[in-house]
């Protein structure tokens, strides 16, 4: 993912590609400054932490991205960073996600309220608010379904090992004539593995 963000980081600023990102505003675009190249730079590079504090690297490229926007500065591609960091956050952060979600719903609002002041229309907020959501319901969807895999394969891994077991006894049992005890232990695991079989 290194390699990504660094790429993206370095088309953005590719003449070519202007235009290409995401923009709440058709507001008349400024030239590219020292303070657009800061903001290009913020957009892309704290994703490479992405996995570990999803929630900075949120606040970190948010940040960017509404000043970015608020400032009128050409749509790169550094403003899908945005996007990668709701993913991220979906996908990666485990504590205090509603914090997270009101946070984000305040500064995007408050990021909306300063461009409409400046002409903004409202329908390109709503359908670019909606892109946002989808990448955060995508993480979590991810993460669900994640946790739900490895679900399986842990069900999965101690049914084999419970099978392996009562195989063992039941050797024991056959070598034994008259073992009430290994019996008993027997039926109790395959009990235990019939209410497996069922999860």
């Amino acid at each position: 993912m290194a390699l990504v963000v660094l790429l993206l980081a370095a088309l953005a600023f590719v003449p070519a590609l202007d235009g290409v990102g995401i923009r709440l505003a058709e507001l008349p675009s400024r030239p590219l400054d020292a303070l657009g190249v800061l903001l290009i730079l913020a957009q892309t590079l704290p994703l490479l932490a992405r996995t570990r504090w999803p929630a900075q690297v949120l606040a970190a490229v948010g940040a960017a991205w509404a000043v970015s926007q608020a400032m009128a500065y050409p749509a790169s591609l550094a403003t899908w960073g945005v996007l990668i960091a709701l993913y991220s956050v979906g996908a990666h952060l485990r504590r205090r996600r509603a914090v997270v979600v009101l946070l984000s719903l305040t500064g995007y609002a408050v990021t909306g309220v300063i461009l409409h002041l400046r002409g903004a229309s409202l329908p390109t907020f709503l359908f670019v608010a909606l892109l946002l959501a989808a990448g955060w319901g995508l993480g979590g969807f991810v993460t669900e379904w994640r946790a739900r895999e490895s679900a399986r394969r842990r069900l999965a891994v101690a049914t084999a090992q419970a099978r392996a077991a009562r195989a063992r006894v039941a050797d024991l049992v056959a070598e034994q004539d008259d073992n009430e005890l290994a019996r008993t232990a027997l039926a109790e695991l395959d009990r235990l593995l019939d209410e497996l079989d069922r999860n």
